[in-house]
């Protein structure tokens, strides 16, 4: 069993510290189980740093985790749920093929990727914005497969509840998608859209960040 060590401390990283986040991650090395109590970082100024906010950050829980070598920080970046052309097949194909067996995990999994997306739906949906901008079908940077791309779903749940909706995708060649104006210029449809989902956002949205709606945390795939 691992031994565990609890850092409380009043400055921590990105904070000016002695013994902050290098001081962390060396003990994580040395096969220690760390977690750290802090404040919200604001020395020495007594501001709050630029990106954050009095909540809980994501970015740090997320690289906490990925502390544990077991985890590893691969493929840790949130996003609107999974998508493309096999792992929504294989996982719906391993809950029929293990039907039989009594285990929850599976189902659970397919379970938690609709949950996750209808409470995204639902935060989307009650936003005071006239007309929604979906950036991209595909889900991930540089693809063109936008294959069972989880956005889809949001597409048409957003559609369900009667909201104005516009397609930013310039692999698309159609004028419409499910019934939707799709779009390749850019500049016009950030204009247009009062709110924009982004899976993924790439520097080209950097200039409209306070109408982006989005999961990614590390601005990478």
């Amino acid at each position: 069993m691992k031994k565990r060590v609890l850092i409380i401390t009043q400055w921590f990283d990105p904070e000016p510290t002695f013994k902050g986040l290098l001081f962390a991650r060396e003990l994580v090395a040395c096969g220690f189980e760390v977690e750290v109590i802090t404040g919200f970082p604001n020395y020495p100024g007594g501001v709050l740093y630029e990106g954050y906010r009095l909540k809980l950050i994501q970015k740090e829980i997320i690289d906490g985790v990925g502390l544990d070598p077991r985890i590893g920080n691969h493929y840790n970046n949130p996003s609107f749920g999974y998508g493309g052309y096999c792992l929504p097949k294989d996982t719906k194909q391993l809950v029929s093929n293990y039907d039989s067996i009594p285990q929850e995990l599976i189902k659970a999994t397919v379970q938690s990727n609709k949950k996750r997306k209808n409470f995204l739906i639902s935060h989307i949906k009650n936003h005071t914005a006239n007309k929604i901008g979906i950036y991209r079908l595909a889900m991930k940077q540089g693809s063109d497969n936008w294959r069972e791309s989880a956005v889809l779903e949001i597409i048409k749940k957003l559609k369900v509840h009667k909201k104005e909706v516009l397609i930013y995708e310039p692999h698309f060649s159609k004028k419409t998608f499910t019934g939707i104006k799709v779009i390749s210029d850019l500049d016009k449809f950030k204009e247009n859209c009062d709110l924009i989902i982004a899976n993924r956002v790439e520097d080209e949205l950097r200039d409209v960040s306070s109408k982006i709606f989005t999961r990614d945390v590390f601005g990478n795939n």
